[in-house]
């Protein structure tokens, strides 16, 4: 029987250490300002400050400490989550093939940055394999194999997958990478800071006024800017347009300690939804990383279901030593299948980069390309296919009316729930629910001191409520993907502000 010996916490933040870039302390002035310090907003930085541009970046929490530091670590050129097979469907051969390209050139460009750079993040070139686990699953993976071909994405149809179980046909991409996130864009950090950069920590962004130039406002200081560029994830504050096409997922991933011999190598299953491997190591020795559990952030009642899917999951296929990690990401699947990056028509001097689903790290290196060349008033072709406004009725309508009905339901149905407890003493201590008192619902946490925070159950971005999130302990919003702490303290998605104190 496994043992689980970490508290949750991800393998990268237990092997690095917090950067300490100062806080934003006054009011200036550059040519572009950037939200948010992870992969997107400092490889778009990065290719800016090549080319002589003076850029700000803002970050509310410490540098990489988003989706960056959170996530699995996989570099591939494979789609995982909206496969070739859909996007040359929807999109035709030579957008698919300009998508390919991008996802390849991707990890060439962190490899190129990690050399340029001297970064020592664990960079390794490997195989990846995307395998039939069950004999009804081998006829999509041939066409997913005919449709990566299409992509001219480099790729092989061979027998099995090197793994200590039976699998059934495999697709294997070559040149393929792992490496420590964290570290990389912490290297990237470092550099852009050495230039002569303005990079600020913990400084919370609470709107930016639009014009000929725009204000970002912070707690402490703005910043003036000709360009603004939101590397958040997804777009803080109200963009209605860009939500609407947004689904908000959460993925869960734990580290594992095992008795047998796998191949270094990227793993993905085809189950719905998949699984995904990987080894590293910490100061223990070898780990072994699985994810997989994905759902929409916000609906599942008891989240810690989902950590013990995935212990069943490594129990069932591999000799388990022990559980050291778990931990989980947040990702944003855009209705098309395709990421939203360039300026948005609402506000042109705005850009975002959004909708990366599971293919953040690779999305945010190139969005950081894309963008930047488009501040410069450098042709890009790859912009085209990935710009906010794109209009791809057929691709979009299923996803766009399944999200909307979705938040429909939520903003009104989470309203006429009945509340989960009725006084204050039925909640244990750490956790959360939804409180009835004096006749309203309050969002309510019982700390392991027994005091009780009470905050509005709305969430401040859009206005649907709030559910506790066990396993995580935060109050999550299903609508969009607002998230908080215990407390109320906003930790990610679009809301910039954090859920209402209530006086007890």
């Amino acid at each position: 029987m496994s043992v689980v010996t970490h508290r949750s916490e991800s393998i990268w933040t237990h092997k690095a250490k917090e950067t300490t870039f100062p806080q934003l302390k006054e009011n200036i002035t550059v040519d572009v300002a950037i939200v948010g310090a992870g992969i997107t907003g400092l490889s778009t930085a990065s290719y800016l400050m090549n080319r002589g541009l003076k850029v700000a970046i803002v970050e509310a929490n410490h540098v990489g400490y988003g989706v960056s530091g959170f996530n699995s670590g996989h570099l591939t050129s494979m789609l995982l989550d909206m496969k070739y097979s859909s996007i040359h469907h929807d999109f035709g051969t030579e957008k698919t093939q300009l998508v390919g390209q991008c996802q390849v050139d991707a990890i060439n460009m962190i490899e190129a940055n990690i050399r340029q750079y001297g970064m020592d993040c664990e960079f390794k070139r490997i195989p990846g394999f995307l395998y039939a686990e069950q004999p009804d699953q081998v006829k999509a993976l041939e066409k997913e194999f005919n449709a990566t071909q299409q992509a001219n994405v480099p790729c092989e149809l061979i027998d099995h997958a090197p793994l200590p179980f039976n699998t059934h046909k495999a697709i294997l991409l070559p040149e393929q990478a792992r490496f420590h996130p964290l570290k990389y864009v912490q290297g990237l950090a470092q550099a852009v800071a050495a230039q002569d950069e303005l990079l600020f920590e913990n400084t919370h962004v609470v709107g930016i006024d639009q014009g000929e130039q725009c204000v970002v406002k912070t707690r402490s200081g703005t910043i003036t800017a000709n360009k603004v560029v939101l590397g958040t994830h997804t777009p803080i504050g109200l963009w209605p347009s860009i939500q609407t096409r947004l689904e908000p997922i959460r993925s869960y991933i734990i580290g594992v300690r095992v008795n047998d011999i796998i191949a270094d190598g990227l793993y993905w299953d085809m189950d719905e939804p998949y699984h995904y491997m990987r080894l590293t190591e910490d100061e223990n020795g070898p780990l072994l990383i699985i994810g997989g559990e994905d759902h929409k952030t916000g609906e599942k009642e008891d989240t810690a279901t989902c950590f013990k899917g995935l212990e069943e999951y490594a129990h069932r296929h591999y000799d388990v030593r022990s559980i050291d990690y778990h931990w989980s990401a947040q990702l944003y699947d855009p209705v098309d299948g395709l990421p939203y990056i360039g300026p948005t028509q609402a506000a042109p001097n705005v850009y975002i980069a959004t909708g990366f689903t599971g293919e953040g790290l690779t999305g945010g290196t190139y969005a950081g390309k894309i963008i930047a060349d488009a501040i410069l008033g450098v042709d890009n072709a790859w912009a085209a296919v990935y710009r906010p406004d794109r209009v791809k009725p057929l691709a979009s309508a299923a996803g766009f009316i399944s999200e909307n009905v979705g938040t429909v339901a939520h903003f009104v149905g989470d309203r006429l729930k009945p509340s989960e407890a009725q006084t204050e003493a039925e909640i244990p201590a750490g956790k959360g629910c939804i409180l009835m008192k004096e006749g309203k619902k309050v969002a309510a946490y019982k700390d392991e001191s027994g005091k009780v925070h009470l905050m509005s159950p709305v969430c401040t971005h859009m206005g649907c409520h709030v559910n506790w999130n066990n396993a995580e302990k935060s109050w999550d919003c299903p609508c969009h993907g607002g998230r908080y702490d215990a407390t109320g303290h906003v930790i990610d998605g679009p809301p910039v502000k954090n859920l209402d104190k209530i006086e007890g």
